[in-house]
């Protein structure tokens, strides 16, 4: 029962930030559509260009008792594509300590998700994570040299 609650959790978790959707909820009720844009077009080239140069297989996923349907990945398993986005867009919408707190703590539920569903090793979210805090970090400092400058 507790296994199961925790699978659909998970699975429910990285829907939710399956192509970002979370983000663009909280992008859209923030009014900043573009630093979004920007997250968004970061996290994925990033990602992209890492798992074409690493190329790891993925662990076995755990899908069949899954109540949520969550979609399968196709690409190699370093870095977790979900968790460098998720804690990227977290990083730059966040406006305040206790907001950033919030979102990363939702991030690192994506992580945890994605480790639970047997989608990726723990490394791969570990690294997710570390390069989604600097691209975030990234793209809080090019949105504001953006809004200096207009």
């Amino acid at each position: 029962m507790a296994s199961q609650i925790l699978d659909d959790g998970a699975a429910l978790v990285s829907v939710l930030a399956d192509y970002g959707f979370i983000w663009v909820v909280i992008a859209l009720r923030k009014r900043r559509p573009l630093t979004l844009l920007g997250a968004g077009l970061l996290s994925w080239s990033t990602n992209k260009v890492i798992k074409r140069a690493v190329g790891r297989a993925r662990p076995q996923a755990r899908r069949q008792s899954l109540r949520v349907p969550v979609r399968a990945p196709t690409s190699s398993s370093f870095p977790s594509g979900h968790t460098l986005a998720a804690f990227c867009s977290a990083i730059a919408l966040a406006d305040s300590l206790p907001e950033g707190l919030f979102f990363c703590s939702f991030a690192a539920a994506v992580g945890a998700s994605r480790i639970r569903l047997g989608d990726h090793h723990f490394s791969d979210v570990a690294a997710g994570a570390v390069i989604g805090v600097l691209a975030g970090l990234a793209t809080r400092r090019i949105c504001r040299h953006f809004s200096a400058n207009r």
